[in-house]
């Protein structure tokens, strides 16, 4: 079995990462031929001749990556594919995050139509979404990481029999959470991944100042995209205002192996998410045995009401410092919940997840 798996190959992104582990989980299996989505730009002929040596196409949906020159060809490579195709569709929303809601708009004909035009045009990136969507992602299957995704999809139109559910895989680490501090005495505590607009800063300095012990915080990762360089700044900004600057590190990009090792010594992770719908970065938290402290959003209360793998807290900057410092102490409390993660992380580990693929493949293939 052939499968051309088109998605982001050397770009840093979450989609290209995820994408490298994956393809290595299942090529003792099947055989994977990775498809960048500009192959699609460049040379339009040979992306085909290469899809069509295929059995199954399985795409990874993030709209921007298929963007060329203010253009989306999402749907005309989808058309272009002969073969099966299976979406795996990463982030689902109930409404966009951090945009007025289309269907909040009001007004009297004429003028709610020029409001929804105007909409239309400053959030382009929605509306094609919002296409894309509506035609099942142009495919025969489409994936998605979590059930209140699916129901998201269900509630607008599109079909429970086309949506099949796969956790987004835990990766497994060497080096698991260390029990101790560096040693002098210290609470570490620290994310990884993307800066960018998705987590709650303000939160999280906040908490950090009502941490009652000596402690230090490591953001490992840093920005990705311009826009993303202001939130750094604007981070840098309040720390500086707070006098924190000295006791959080922003290591900027890593490498895998370096990233493994300042993730293994932070001893509480912190998931202060606004809006996530998937996140490779909680996984890699799950998957090297952190304590996990997250704020209340539908990814993060799934997780805690199906395993059990990390502390949901409202967004107070007093309880979820007093959080930090509970599950920090609690040996019993610790070793339950590591119980926990490491029975999850057996049952979506990458091979786990490629296994229920692999399945998924047969049976589109088959059909």
């Amino acid at each position: 079995m052939k499968i051309a798996w088109i998605a982001p190959v050397k770009q840093k992104c979450g989609i290209a990462f995820y994408s490298k582990q994956y393809g290595q989980a299942l090529e003792s299996d099947v055989e994977i031929v990775a498809c960048d989505p500009m192959e699609f730009i460049v040379d339009k002929k040979g992306f085909g001749k290469k899809i069509s040596q295929c059995d199954c196409a399985h795409i990874q949906y993030e709209t921007s990556l298929f963007t060329y020159n203010k253009s989306n060809f999402f749907k005309s490579m989808c058309k272009s594919i002969a073969i099966k195709k299976i979406i795996t569709v990463h982030e689902i929303y109930e409404t966009p995050p951090y945009v007025f809601p289309r269907k909040d708009i009001t007004g009297m004909w004429p003028v709610k139509k020029v409001k929804e035009y105007i909409w239309d045009l400053r959030h382009p990136h929605w509306v094609l979404y919002a296409k894309h969507e509506k035609a099942a992602f142009y495919s025969n299957r489409i994936i998605v990481h979590a059930h209140f995704q699916k129901e998201i999809l269900n509630k607008r139109g599109v079909s429970l029999d086309c949506v099949v559910i796969i956790p987004h895989p835990i990766p497994s680490f060497r080096k698991l959470h260390k029990e101790k501090g560096p040693g002098n005495g210290t609470l570490v505590l620290g994310a990884t991944g993307f800066i960018n607009i998705s987590y709650d800063y303000d939160l999280l300095i906040e908490t950090l100042m009502n941490v009652p012990c000596p402690w230090k915080f490591v953001w490992v990762g840093g920005p990705r995209k311009p826009d993303d360089e202001k939130v750094l700044l604007m981070l840098q900004k309040k720390l500086i205002t707070n006098n924190l600057q000295d006791k959080f590190i922003i290591t900027g990009w890593v490498d895998d192996e370096k990233r493994e090792d300042l993730l293994s010594e932070i001893m509480v992770y912190c998931a202060l998410f606004t809006n996530r719908s998937a996140s490779g970065s909680l996984s890699d938290a799950i998957g090297s045995g952190k304590m996990i402290v997250a704020t209340r959003i539908a990814l993060t209360e799934e997780l805690h009401k199906n395993a059990r793998i990390l502390d949901v807290i409202d967004n107070s900057p007093v309880a979820i410092a007093q959080r930090i410092i509970a599950i920090s102490t609690d040996a019993e409390l610790k070793k339950k919940q590591m119980a926990n993660v490491q029975e999850y992380a057996q049952l979506t580990s990458y091979n786990a997840c490629a296994k229920k693929t692999i399945e998924l493949y047969r049976n589109v293939i088959s059909s």
